[in-house]
C-alpha cells in the first residue's frame, strides 16, 4: 500500500445481511461474487463523483479464497484498496487496479 491507495474499511455481519444466507456453496454461506464486482464499481464511481458515469470495465478479476461467514455471529473485517489511480485522456479514463482483503477474526 501506498499514501496514493484509496482504501474503504468496512465489518461484514451475516445479521446485517440476511439475504447472503441463501449463497451457499458445499453447505457453507460465502459471500457473493457480484459484491466484489458491485464494490469495484461504487469505488469507481468514487473517482469522478460528479460526472455521468458511461462504462466501467473490470478485467483480470479472480478469487483466490471464498469469504466464508461464521454461524456464531462473528463479522468479517475487509479492506477494499484502489491501487495505483492514473487519469487518461484528461479525465474521461481511470485506471486503476483494485484489491479486496479480509479478515475473519472480526
Amino acid at each position: 500500500m501506498t499514501e496514493d491507495d484509496i482504501r474503504w474499511r468496512n465489518l461484514l455481519k451475516l445479521s446485517e445481511m440476511p439475504w447472503v444466507r441463501g449463497h451457499r456453496l458445499q453447505g457453507q454461506v460465502v459471500y457473493l461474487a457480484t459484491a466484489y464486482m458491485a464494490t469495484a464499481v461504487e469505488a469507481a464511481r468514487s473517482l469522478s463523483p460528479d460526472k455521468n458515469v458511461a462504462l466501467i470495465k473490470i478485467q483480470d478479476f479472480s478469487l483466490r479464497k471464498p469469504l466464508v461467514f461464521s454461524e456464531d455471529g462473528a463479522g468479517i473485517k475487509t479492506l477494499f484498496t484502489l491501487h495505483g489511480v492514473t487519469r487518461e485522456q484528461g479525465d474521461q479514463i481511470y485506471v486503476a487496479s483494485f484489491s479486496y482483503c479480509a479478515s475473519t477474526n472480526a
